[in-house]
């Protein structure tokens, strides 16, 4: 019997790799498929014909939309499945049963998940060397890979941390992608809806003014993708690293305190069932009077109508994702607290309460723009 027992515990990953090793097979053949077969295709083509010029790019302008699908897809699936243990309750009682602590269970179901990102990406990076050195090529080199693996791992690790993160939040697989999704583009999605309404609601402003910088770095997607196609300096890649270690700290500080009877509930920990029903409503009661203010040409009643039915329905719906039913129509207290508060809001905007329109000048006053 061994004096001290290792960290390394082979059966979680036998056990990990049986469920979600499919996710890695299928990343590996098709990285393989989109990336060095197509270099091997294009180079001993008999005519010459070459689909892509790598010499005027990089390793992305490869089959780039599908890396694309590969860069949403992939990381949040290897993250589902490699904690879907925790958000069923069967497997949840018998994990957290071992004589493991709870740190080592989220260590080890992590790396298991990571695994079937990491290894995929640096297998096609070696496929790759070899045929470069075996066909002499010169369209790319050793450190065009190299930046390739880099920008790879890194913003997938971003989105694997983040989706851990929301797993640990959550106890339905299901509820972890959608919620995933919905985050990583709340914020550009936020700040859209609030432009479009602050348009239809204060004479003078304009969504225009709404910097398209800005507005990249407000999704990592979105950022990503700019990324790549302008190679600016590595600064991103840094902040992005910091922020997966931030959420990887967090989804093991909440992991030790997170409940096993979480299990098959749409939410973990109660203290954020406030804040997603809250959140939920404020995003349809801005889509229903954004709706209803561009399809009734910026009628005001038309746009409070929409306020109050978005509201309504937002606030239903996360309800019944909250309660698991759909009874819930005598669950409306915190409803008319919350459209009290909205109606002080908007009221305040309407009626310009902050003095914005007051501080637009006249038309005459104006001598360029």
């Amino acid at each position: 019997m061994p004096l001290k027992t290792s960290y390394f515990k082979k059966e979680l990953w036998k056990q990990g790799f049986r469920s979600s090793g499919w996710i890695g097979i299928a990343y590996f053949l098709g990285l393989l498929f989109v990336m060095p077969l197509m270099i091997l295709m294009q180079y001993t083509s008999p005519d010459g014909y070459y689909m892509y010029d790598l010499t005027e790019g990089n390793l992305f302008h490869l089959n780039g939309y599908l890396q694309m699908i590969f860069f949403i897809f992939v990381p949040i699936l290897a993250s589902v499945f490699a904690f879907r243990y925790m958000q069923v309750k069967g497997s949840s009682d018998f994990i957290h049963s071992l004589p493991i602590t709870r740190g080592q269970i989220f260590i080890q179901q992590f790396l298991i998940g990571l695994s079937n990102i990491v290894f995929p990406v640096l297998a096609n990076a070696l496929i790759l060397y070899i045929v470069q050195i075996g066909f002499r090529l010169e369209a790319y080199t050793l450190s065009d890979i190299a930046w390739w693996v880099l920008v790879t791992l890194n913003f997938s690790l971003l989105l694997y941390s983040f989706t851990s993160l929301i797993g640990v939040l959550t106890g339905i697989s299901i509820v972890q992608a959608g919620l995933t999704y919905i985050f990583l583009f709340f914020p550009i999605g936020i700040y859209m809806l609030l432009s479009f309404n602050l348009e239809l609601l204060l004479k003078g402003f304009k969504v225009g003014y709404v910097s398209e910088e800005i507005m990249i770095k407000l999704s990592p997607f979105i950022a990503m993708i700019d990324y790549i196609e302008t190679e600016t300096s590595t600064w991103l890649l840094w902040i992005y690293f910091v922020v997966a270690l931030v959420f990887i700290f967090l989804s093991v500080l909440l992991y030790r305190v997170r409940n096993a009877e979480a299990a098959n509930q749409a939410l973990a920990f109660s203290v954020i069932k406030p804040i997603f029903r809250f959140g939920v409503t404020i995003c349809f009661m801005l889509s229903g009077g954004f709706y209803f203010g561009i399809t009734q040409g910026s009628m005001l009643g038309w746009i409070i109508f929409g306020y109050f039915f978005g509201a309504f329905l937002g606030y239903t719906l996360a309800e019944m994702l909250i309660q698991k039913t759909w009874r819930v129509f005598n669950q409306y207290k915190g409803f008319l607290i919350y459209m009290g508060i909205s109606i002080l809001l908007l009221s305040s905007v309407v009626f310009d309460w902050y003095g914005y329109e007051n501080r637009i000048p006249s038309e005459e006053k104006i001598e360029g723009v």
